[in-house]
């Protein structure tokens, strides 16, 4: 950030790049990765000791309440650091989701575990049939004596695998009077059943069944898709975040290379054709970041809500762009698993393209609603 910080916003922001520094050196996220879940449980259980995880949640509940700037340097230097463990999915969403949601007795029992690590929720939200409109749900939740049961499926649940819980969107009701919902589902409870498979960027994620999964009434989460929409966009902000720090990572990696790497006996720095289509990059970059720091300066609502979706369509378009030029400056290693920098590609694929793509952000900043 280009703005003076706070005490807290230093404290926060020192605390997770010594994270980093000590838990991410060279290649330990691919070694991370090949863990069963997909990530590292010791390095989670580090976040919620930390108080990383507490971030994502109110004063009031345990949590720190931080703010978007504070949010914004801490998901950088994630990215930067090309740290796996799932944060924004499992804490921002659907931790999120389940602090503002849940009724106190479900809270006060469940929420002092989520903050502190020891316990993890997953989003069951994404299906198959809902295209391009991720408000779409087709998992039926009916309510008889007392117990929803949940019947149907869900196609993409990051980090699902291992998870204590589920946060899943359900359609209550019938004909005219249904809406959506969601609800918190033990991972233990009977008629789950879990299928995982590995994402684009190495991560593991799951499809789910719900075969007339019996829950208490008590567990549904109020706030319905309004509450959904606002926890959406503050994640959007976050992966926004991320991915600047991996352009800049990428951007950086490459600019050593380009020093140290001869060929016909000069560095590639040195050739002028080179060197202009890095500044072009760096111009990029900088314009994202830029882009970045504007969102945490709104004040409205829905001048912020335009600011990230300006950001996350100029980042899925500016970010591919750069990492693909990193790519091909690196030459025949830039594709190899020798360098980081392929891997680092996909997870700027999947942040710019997951839940939605540069073009749908484009079509909301712009106020263009698809037909």
């Amino acid at each position: 950030m280009a703005f003076d910080l706070t005490d807290e916003q230093s404290m926060i922001k020192s605390m997770v790049e010594r994270f980093v520094q000590d838990r991410y050196p060279i290649n330990s996220a691919s070694k991370y990765q090949s863990e069963r879940c997909g990530f590292s449980q010791e390095n989670w259980a580090t976040l919620g000791e930390l108080g990383i995880i507490g971030t994502a949640f109110s004063a009031e509940n345990g949590g720190l309440g931080a703010d978007d700037t504070t949010l914004s340097i801490m998901f950088e230097a994630f990215g930067y650091g090309s740290v796996v463990e799932p944060m924004i999915d499992c804490v921002f969403e659907a931790g999120r989701l389940f602090e503002r949601g849940a009724a106190p007795e479900l809270a006060q029992s469940w929420l002092p575990k989520l903050i502190d690590g020891s316990k993890r929720l997953a989003l069951a939200h994404t299906e198959y049939s809902a295209g391009d409109d991720d408000d779409w749900v087709g998992l039926r939740a009916s309510l008889s004596n007392r117990q929803y049961e949940l019947y149907g499926e869900k196609s993409l649940i990051v980090a699902g695998l291992n998870a204590d819980g589920f946060v899943v969107s359900g359609q209550t009701g019938v004909n005219g009077t249904s809406q959506t919902e969601f609800f918190f589902v033990p991972a233990d409870t009977a008629g789950l059943t879990l299928a995982p498979f590995r994402l684009i960027d190495g991560a593991v994620a799951c499809q789910a069944l719900f075969d007339h999964v019996r829950i208490p009434e008590s567990y549904r989460l109020v706030g319905g898709l309004d509450l959904w929409h606002t926890i959406r966009e503050e994640s959007a902000l976050l992966r926004a975040a991320e991915a600047v720090g991996l352009m800049n990572k990428m951007f950086e990696d490459t600019l050593e290379y380009l020093r140290t790497r001869e060929q016909f006996g000069k560095t590639l720095g040195s050739f002028q054709a080179l060197q202009h289509r890095m500044v072009a990059q760096y111009v990029g970059l900088n314009e994202c970041r830029a882009l970045l720091e504007r969102i945490t300066l709104q004040e409205n609502k829905a001048d912020r809500s335009r600011a990230i979706a300006g950001a996350r369509a100029a980042i899925a378009e500016r970010g591919i762009a750069l990492s693909h030029e990193a790519i091909q400056l690196h030459g025949g290693m830039g594709v190899s698993d020798e360098l980081p920098i392929g891997r680092y590609h996909k997870r700027l694929v999947f942040l710019t393209q997951y839940p939605a793509d540069g073009e749908r952000a484009f079509n909301a900043y712009a106020g263009i609603t698809a037909p």
